[in-house]
């Protein structure tokens, strides 16, 4: 069985390849795969302890779409994470640093797509309001991840404690609590709202990577 070092040494080799002219959705799959390997991971209580902390900015600007902080909280949740705002702002990922590498990858991916999804609508609907679109592709998203951590839920540290309650107490203890405000959401534009929603739903969560690709991260 791997040791976390040697599956945070891989993440940091994909993290490496996503800044390249890779694939994103690539990226986001393989650090995906690390995700489950580390959750497959039997890990103990000392192995969190010793485990490095991290902060990594995944956007700048004081005024930030509401769409982009539905997604950016869920995939933080999703990967055992602060999404925090700073002062300055910054929006950014903290904790474990192989988790923040992980978020930030999915992010990555999930904002590419949506973008993608996004152009190709508004060709055919040259008149669709762009904030509904992404609201509600980040809103289809929001829910599947919700199911998705339900499951992780169930994962439990070697001594027997649920791995993420155990992870979120110490991301706590380096960095504080954070407490997220739902806010609601009123569409200008339900027909744009409803097929972004349907985008996010077929969005690719656990696609398959190349072969070559799988490779390379799993040498």
């Amino acid at each position: 069985m791997q040791t976390p070092e040697k599956v945070v040494e891989r993440i940091r080799r994909l993290y490496a390849m996503a800044q390249d002219a890779g694939s994103p959705n690539e990226a986001a799959i393989a650090a995906r795969r690390c995700r489950k390997l580390m959750d497959e991971y039997q890990l103990t209580a000392a192995d969190l302890e010793k485990s490095d902390f991290a902060r990594r900015v995944v956007k700048q600007g004081k005024r930030i779409s509401k769409w982009y902080v539905h997604l950016s909280i869920q995939v933080a949740e999703l990967n055992d994470c602060q999404f925090h705002r700073s002062d300055e702002g910054q929006c950014l990922f903290r904790g474990l640093d192989a988790d923040v590498i992980v978020a930030t990858l999915t992010l990555q991916y999930l904002v590419d797509s949506l973008e993608r999804q996004w152009k190709t609508y508004r060709k055919h609907e040259t008149t669709a309001n762009a904030t509904s679109f992404k609201m509600g592709f980040a809103v289809a998203i929001g829910k599947r991840i919700q199911t998705m951590i339900k499951i992780r839920q169930q994962l439990k540290a070697s001594n027997g404690t649920s791995l993420i309650v155990s992870k979120k107490r110490l991301v706590e203890n380096e960095f504080g609590i954070v407490r997220y405000t739902r806010s609601s959401y009123k569409s200008n534009d339900s027909r744009a709202f409803d097929a972004g929603n349907r985008a996010g739903m077929k969005t690719g969560l656990d696609n398959q990577m190349s072969e070559k690709r799988r490779a390379s991260l799993e040498s």
